[in-house]
């Protein structure tokens, strides 16, 4: 088999981002490695194969699981013995990292809008505490694609799609301060860096992760990463009442479950204002 070229042809027909096609190429170089007749592969096969490599963690044998259906399904059809292998992904132990409001409020309080740079991270904070966007596509957020009046974004997203979706006003006001010293008037880029040998250059996610955790480290609050204000927005915005489907809306999620996921830091506190008896008016006296 020329697994280059095989490769090749499974993604000129997938329209996947980037960085989950270079995931999808590293799994199945791997698996195309050690199975070189995929189609004749049983259930039990696929199984052994992924239990195999006892080093990987659940999440990245969740990636290879996809990534292999996903490729059997292309190059032996719906029929294929292996697909039958259902794979359950287990709960994880404690939720990761979401910020609280108290330490939201610090990361913002610590930030400088009087200095060019702290317009663009408070511009940047806000924009991915409102929206909960990932990592690449506030890196690719474009100027033509972002309404301030209507305070309303688009950005092309996971797979390829555009996604859409609504900022606050707080946040409009923090985007038009930020464009209003944009270093490079003419890019096409909302968030750029200030600094180094290229001001003005587009932000990378390895940038933005850099950038994040220095912002943590100045707020006292300890290291965060993009994929926190993700999970973030998902926790804040049911905690303030919004019923999961519209958050789910509001995120870009396909499913719902997925804001369950990212939701895992609620608590059963978080029920005490919807208590049935705290809605029973007192008895006038």
């Amino acid at each position: 088999m020329d697994l280059d070229r095989v490769l090749a042809q499974f993604f000129a027909v997938h329209s996947w981002s980037q960085a989950t096609e270079a995931d999808y190429r590293r799994i199945l170089t791997q698996f195309l490695t050690d199975n070189e007749q995929p189609c004749d592969m049983e259930a039990i096969d696929f199984k052994r194969w992924l239990e195999g490599h006892d080093t990987w963690g659940e999440n990245t044998r969740w990636l290879a699981y996809i990534a292999v259906r996903n490729f059997l399904r292309w190059q032996c059809g719906q029929q294929c013995s292996a697909l039958q292998y259902r794979f359950r992904r287990r709960e994880q132990g404690k939720p990761q990292r979401t910020l609280s409001h108290e330490q939201v409020i610090r990361l913002i309080e610590s930030l400088d809008p009087t200095t060019v740079k702290g317009k663009r991270d408070l511009a940047l904070v806000l924009f991915m505490l409102d929206t909960g966007v990932r990592a690449s596509e506030v890196c690719r957020l474009a100027k033509p694609h972002l309404d301030l009046q209507h305070c309303r974004f688009a950005v092309l997203g996971k797979g390829g799609r555009w996604r859409r979706g609504i900022f606050g006003k707080r946040t409009a006001q923090a985007l038009r301060e930020w464009l209003a010293v944009h270093p490079d008037p003419d890019s096409r880029v909302v968030f750029v860096s200030v600094g180094g040998i290229k001001p003005g250059k587009p932000l990378t996610p390895s940038g933005l992760r850099v950038i994040l955790r220095k912002l943590g480290r100045q707020a006292g609050i300890g290291l965060i990463s993009p994929h926190d204000f993700r999970r973030t927005f998902a926790t804040l915005a049911i905690r303030a009442g919004a019923p999961t489907r519209l958050v789910q809306l509001a995120g870009g999620w396909k499913q719902l479950e997925m804001v369950e996921r990212y939701s895992r830091a609620l608590l059963v506190d978080d029920f005490r204002s919807y208590l049935p008896s705290a809605q029973i008016p007192d008895k006038a006296e």
